[in-house]
């Protein structure tokens, strides 16, 4: 009764597809749900592709995953490319990777890449099973700049204040008012505690204590990039009044968010 098959897409697939594809990606930073409209457009209209490149997994009258092959030129070499493989299940994840391979092989493919998310444990030992090594680290690079910085904080403040009514090491951090001005470039960012309450004010006001940095080591930080620790040591940051210095380096650490970026292969031109 549990037994997962795999098939090809139908176009009735799409609705679920989109659940499972929801389900997958929404943990890593930069997600971002997608329409029929945007998944037909990334997958069916992809130049080269057709509906017999998708496998669909089903199990009790469900479908539980699917993956997206296609096929390129690469030098004198013909790729086959696991564009999107969306399951979390050892068996489904398997099956859906035999299918794959299979794929390629009846497509005169000479291999076929599968660049699964670091943090898929799962999926990377269910590749090795099936005869995947690992190669390289991804050639692909994500660059990322910030447009709005205080709006940054905004958002990871309010993290911290949920995390505040229950966290007995958040609730240290905030059981005395106190200020922290960060200057990033030209510009100042206040961080206040007030009331057992973070709050970010646009302006420069008046503390004991001032991180400084640039805009781009402000990213780093931030965005959960290096350490507050780290950056200090390697002169990324810079302290000024060493008065509640370790304060606010467990405060920077706080807010930091845990981010996983992860962009599936379809999203990619």
């Amino acid at each position: 009764m549990n037994e997962v098959t795999i098939r090809k897409f139908k176009s009735g697939d799409i609705e679920d597809l989109l659940k499972i594809f929801d389900t997958f990606f929404d943990k890593f930073a930069g997600f971002v749900p997608r329409t029929p409209e945007i998944w037909k457009y990334l997958v069916l209209q992809r130049p080269g592709f057709s509906t017999g490149d998708i496998f669909v997994a089903h199990q009790n009258d469900r479908v539980v995953g699917y993956t997206v092959v296609g096929f390129k030129k690469m030098r004198n070499a013909k790729v086959a490319t696991i564009y999107e493989l969306c399951a979390r299940n050892e068996n489904i994840i398997t099956q859906l990777l035999e299918s794959a391979n299979t794929y390629a092989l009846e497509n005169f493919a000479d291999y076929i890449l599968l660049q699964p998310p670091n943090t898929e444990r799962t999926m990377q030992k269910c590749a090795r099973s099936v005869g995947f090594s690992k190669i390289s680290e991804p050639a692909t690079k994500i660059m990322v700049t910030l447009i709005n910085p205080p709006k940054l904080l905004e958002t990871l403040a309010e993290v911290f204040n949920e995390k505040s009514k229950t966290d007995s090491g958040f609730k240290e951090l905030v059981k005395n008012d106190r200020k922290l001005l960060i200057k990033v470039d030209s510009s100042y960012i206040t961080l206040q505690i007030q009331d057992r309450e973070l709050k970010v004010l646009p302006t420069k006001e008046m503390a004991k204590v001032t991180l400084e940095m640039t805009s781009y080591n402000f990213m780093q930080l931030f965005l959960g990039l290096t350490s507050p620790l780290k950056a200090l040591i390697r002169r990324k940051l810079r302290i000024k009044g060493m008065f509640s210095s370790l304060f606010a380096l467990k405060l920077v650490k706080a807010l930091q968010p845990n981010l996983d970026f992860y962009f599936p292969l379809t999203e990619h031109f």
